[in-house]
């Protein structure tokens, strides 16, 4: 990923390139031979083993379509594609959909969910791993509540493990006057919008009480 500078798009004339446009700098990110990759190891796979093999590829870059086409000439090979897109707003590139043996044109938010790893993953689990790692807030279905929570919860604590420790704690039952008890973990209930205000009216509780009670 590498900062570059790019001419911005004027609303007014959006295909029209011309000396106008802003420049501004934006974030590049490339792909380290991905597609190259990929097909070569596909194919040596394919031309060392002639056993019958299945070969699933997620993706709908069109880059693919070479390798797709010969891997079709193999008899032993099948290949199916799997769309990384919503089907609503993205769909599946035809190119690729005509070249495999089946294609499966979206990936439900629900089957996503349902294919997540743990909340967390210990070093103790894996040994390769420096110390613990968590899901990313980002990742959950109420990502901009999720992000308001984590934002309150660090400017008081100051510290992402303390945010993340609070977040994964048994609740506090009648923590807060007036407002409903949290039913499990913060960290629980943040793929619901309406739970992860809730979340967030808790949090900024905590955070009015380290301010002026000290930290905690």
């Amino acid at each position: 990923m590498n900062p570059v500078t790019l001419r911005q798009v004027d609303p007014l004339r959006p295909k029209e390139l011309h000396a106008g446009c802003p420049q501004v700098n934006v974030w590049r990110i490339e792909e380290k031979q991905t597609d190259i990759n990929i097909a070569v190891h596909a194919l040596m796979d394919a031309f060392n083993d002639p056993s019958p093999q299945h070969f699933v590829f997620v993706s709908n870059d069109t880059d693919l379509c070479p390798l797709l086409d010969a891997l079709k000439k193999l008899e032993h090979i099948k290949t199916g594609v799997i769309a990384p897109v919503d089907g609503i707003y993205q769909h599946q590139a035809t190119d690729l959909a005509c070249r495999v043996d089946w294609a499966k044109k979206e990936i439900k938010a629900e089957e996503l969910k349902a294919a997540q790893l743990a909340l967390r993953i210990d070093s103790s689990v894996r040994t390769e791993l420096k110390s613990s790692i968590r899901k990313p807030l980002e990742w959950f279905g109420a990502k901009e509540l999720s992000g308001q929570i984590f934002e309150t919860l660090f400017a008081a604590m100051e510290k992402r493990n303390k945010v993340y420790q609070w977040l994964e704690q048994q609740p506090v039952k009648n923590a807060i006057d007036g407002v409903p008890d949290l039913p499990s973990p913060a960290i629980d209930l943040l793929d619901d919008v309406d739970t992860a205000k809730l979340v967030l009216i808790h949090a900024q509780a905590y955070a009015d009480y380290v301010s002026k009670n000290g930290k905690r």
